[in-house]
């Protein structure tokens, strides 16, 4: 994504011929026998999107031919949806020799504004364009370039010079940015904005890249309003690349309220690296915006952004100890309903397990089966499960902080008469735990 309003140039470079700037207009040089081209700077990466400029033919002739350029790899390899006498024109340039692909009928007159768009997707190049009334399009499929620059271009292969082309405001390009977020927030000067596929991603096929022409430059792409509550942990990652950045490439994270937590600060020429922070949100918290920020010139690309909730769960039982008295195994099973409760307090999805240390042991060498003690969910009539030295599932939840679910469970026990008899207690270590996923 891009715009621009001529003549601000400060985005551009001129790569052959020359512009000359006049009441707001930009005008091709238009010398014999040459090419006035002129890119944004850094945007070498688009693949897919439509450019869109508005363009004035000053002179119409069969040797002249200009509008929006896309896909420029250098001055001997791009495409150009050009508007020349006769016919609109898909025409490719390949190792300096220029072709027309594709075209069709098509009357231009001079000294009359026309809006040129320029729609790549995949292999195929469609041109259009528009005088307000009147429009023409063509398409053409070609798989010479699959990713370049944009911008504007004037061919004169007169030999006498004649000045062919003008351009005015503004000049855009429309990619589909990923889902969710935003489209280019514009802070000063012309930033751009590509959806990459082009370079490797630190993951996946595609990353988001900011760009910029000049160290004056400074715009953001950003996922809005992401529901978040307050008081809370929230842990920020993201994966950056730069490339000769003049001065920073940043995520943040914005808080309703006005808070912000930079997660880190890149210039210069960088490989991907993965960056992680962890925060806590403002009491009166409700949403976090996640902005991906450029300062200055160059290229920063952003991959594997994630905001995520930080697990945060306790757990507390209703009594340190379980005491079944005397048992013998003529009363045999004795059962406690309930034998204590476990309260899970848990900010995320969250599960409650126990396992057991061991067999019930004296203290003297004598002892008896873990699996005589048994456990249940209060309220159910459910078979006792019999504890083991292996974790088991007890209950799951949903997320409850601040107040927590108290979890009743209900114990039985088993005793035989092949069973020691000792004057010492019996015990084992039960062990609860809480886990969030």
């Amino acid at each position: 994504m891009f715009s621009d309003t001529l003549p601000d140039f400060t985005a551009w470079q001129t790569t052959s011929g020359g512009f000359t700037f006049s009441a707001g207009l930009l005008t091709a040089n238009g010398a014999g026998s040459s090419s006035d081209l002129a890119v944004v700077r850094n945007s070498q990466d688009y693949q897919d999107g439509t450019l869109t400029v508005r363009a004035t033919p000053l002179t119409v002739g069969p040797q002249l031919v200009g509008g929006a350029v896309v896909r420029y790899r250098d001055t001997s390899n791009f495409y150009l949806c050009g508007l020349t006498k006769n016919a609109v024109v898909v025409q490719r340039r390949l190792a300096g020799t220029d072709s027309v692909l594709g075209s069709t009928a098509y009357n231009p007159v001079a000294q009359t504004t026309y809006t040129i768009t320029a729609t790549v997707t995949g292999g195929q190049i469609t041109c259009g364009f528009s005088d307000g009334t009147a429009t023409a399009s063509v398409t053409a499929t070609d798989a010479s370039f699959t990713s370049g620059m944009i911008g504007i271009g004037s061919i004169n292969s007169q030999p006498t010079q004649v000045r062919h082309m003008r351009f005015a405001q503004p000049v855009t390009m429309a990619a589909v940015a990923p889902q969710s977020w935003g489209g280019l927030g514009v802070l000063a000067g012309r930033p751009g904005m590509v959806p990459d596929r082009i370079a490797p991603a630190n993951s996946g096929a595609a990353y988001l890249q900011l760009f910029g022409g000049a160290g004056t430059f400074s715009g953001y792409a950003q996922q809005a309003t992401i529901a978040a509550a307050g008081s809370s942990a929230y842990t920020l990652s993201a994966a950056v690349r730069s490339e000769a950045v003049s001065g920073a490439a940043k995520v943040i994270a914005i808080e309703s309220g006005g808070a912000t937590t930079t997660l880190t600060t890149v210039s210069g020429t960088t490989p991907w690296t993965v960056y992680s922070t962890t925060f806590t949100t403002q009491p009166g918290t409700t949403w976090i915006t996640v902005r991906l920020r450029l300062d200055g010139g160059g290229r920063a690309s952003f991959d594997d952004l994630s905001l995520t909730l930080s697990p945060v769960v306790s757990l507390s039982l209703s009594s340190g100890s379980v005491d079944f008295g005397g048992v013998d195994p003529l009363s045999s099973p004795f059962a406690l309903a309930p034998a204590l409760s476990a309260t899970t307090t848990a900010n995320l999805a969250w599960a409650l397990s126990v396992q057991g240390s061991g067999d019930f042991a004296d203290g003297t060498g004598k002892s008896y089966p873990l699996s005589r003690l048994g456990w249940r969910l209060s309220g159910t009539a459910a078979a006792y499960a019999p504890f083991s030295t292996t974790a088991q599932a007890v209950t799951t939840g949903a997320a409850n902080t601040p107040s927590g679910t108290a979890i009743p469970i209900d114990l039985r026990l088993q005793v035989t008469y092949a069973d020691p008899v000792s004057s010492q207690p019996f015990q084992t270590t039960l062990t609860y735990i809480a886990t969030t996923p």
